[in-house]
């Protein structure tokens, strides 16, 4: 008897913990949106090699990457954000 109210208990659990996450940004719910959305999405995530960092790759970036974003901006998109220190 307690091995199955342990049992049901512990099932109850994983589905209460496991969850279904529907929020906004998570996944693709209605395809993969607008040209617009997708090349903001793509400019955050720039995979092609930078020429700041290393040497020049001729012809190692797409024409729509020849412009990446400055050091500072990809510097400033790894911080996390913080609270006013008060």
């Amino acid at each position: 008897m307690l091995t199955i109210r342990l049992f049901f208990l512990s099932c109850a659990a994983l589905a209460l913990f496991a969850g279904c996450a529907n929020r906004q940004g998570w996944g693709f719910s209605s395809g993969q949106g607008t040209i617009e959305r997708q090349k903001s999405r793509a400019a955050a995530v720039d995979p092609y090699p930078l020429n700041d960092i290393g040497p020049e790759v001729l012809g190692g970036r797409p024409r729509d990457f020849f412009s990446p974003k400055p050091e500072p901006a990809r510097a400033f998109d790894g911080r996390l954000p913080t609270r006013p220190a008060y």
